[in-house]
């Protein structure tokens, strides 16, 4: 028998626009016309916890924009490969640009490689999960991070907008080669259910993704007690709010329910915890519960922001 989880996720794909990816956009949108300088571009770090939607806002930016403008973006999206140094994010560019042996010579002639197909040909590059650089707590690691992203600015081949965890700071912050070569951060955060206005928010994104699951009845998953449980199981993260209502929609569907109702959210955490949080009490099989803080901005930092 299969698992409801082995079905397809009815949200998977979807964007949500919100409050901070709307911040984000209008962000990038006045960096962009001053990214180009005369000896260099200019990076722009969009920063924030795993789970947050910063991945899925900028693999969507391109269409946004051109909806938005009017106009096409020549943009290019790379994601770092899992323990990618210095030396291999050239081959990442390289395999994404359809070079025919990206492995090949030293990392000068690779980029050499990369800038003649680059160069010219697009208007911006989002270089993803890029924490994946300075997984090690050597200075070493940061240093090459540095170095490889300085070295890309330098060519003046196009902006780059540099997408990651919080950690990615270290490579900027009281960085003399990055003195003028940075426009700010953009951080997206998790919802704050004590912040009146992200709740409200929080509660409207529940319920047009109950649309989006097209159960046969209504299931008011934005009313307050239930956008509440979510939150608590969440923490505020898109990403993991997502997983459960399609995970407990699956269930629903897999019980012959019409409706997504609070067991099914119930089995649907069971299903979707791992590792400590396995052991913190299920929202939905809880009579009351309480706000709790949103996740943390950097892993480790227990529960401030």
């Amino acid at each position: 028998m299969s698992s409801p989880l082995d079905q397809q996720d009815p949200l998977t794909g979807y964007f949500t626009p919100t409050s901070r990816t709307r911040a984000a956009m209008d962000r990038l949108s006045e960096f962009l016309p001053l990214a180009w300088k005369e000896n260099h571009c200019l990076a722009l770090p969009i920063l924030g916890p795993p789970g947050c939607g910063k991945t899925q806002f900028v693999k969507r930016y391109h269409s946004l924009f051109e909806r938005k403008y009017d106009r096409k973006l020549r943009a290019l999206y790379i994601e770092v490969s899992t323990r990618s140094f210095r030396t291999n994010v050239s081959v990442d560019f390289l395999m994404k640009l359809g070079d025919p042996n990206p492995r090949y010579g030293l990392l000068p002639q690779r980029f050499h490689r990369l800038a003649k197909l680059m160069t010219g040909k697009y208007d911006i590059v989002f270089l993803d999960e890029f924490h994946r650089l300075i997984d090690s707590n050597t200075q070493q690691v940061e240093k090459d991070a540095a170095d490889w992203v300085t070295f890309f600015l330098n060519a003046k081949i196009c902006p780059l907008v540099i997408v990651g965890e919080m950690k990615c700071e270290r490579v900027f912050v009281d960085s003399a080669q990055f003195e003028g070569r940075t426009w700010g951060t953009v951080e997206m955060r998790p919802f704050d259910w004590a912040y009146l206005p992200d709740r409200r928010e929080y509660q409207g994104l529940l319920m047009a993704w109950e649309q989006l699951l097209e159960l046969a009845q209504h299931s008011g998953l934005g009313e307050l007690d239930c956008a509440l449980r979510c939150y608590v199981f969440s923490r505020g993260l898109m990403r993991q709010t997502s997983h459960l209502l399609s995970t407990a929609a699956m269930i629903a569907r897999s019980a012959g329910a019409p409706s997504i109702r609070r067991e099914h959210l119930a089995n649907a955490v069971d299903y979707l915890r791992v590792g400590f949080r396995a052991k913190q009490p299920n929202p939905f099989l809880m009579d009351e519960v309480k706000p709790v803080p949103p996740a943390p901005m950097t892993l480790g930092d227990g529960d401030t922001k």
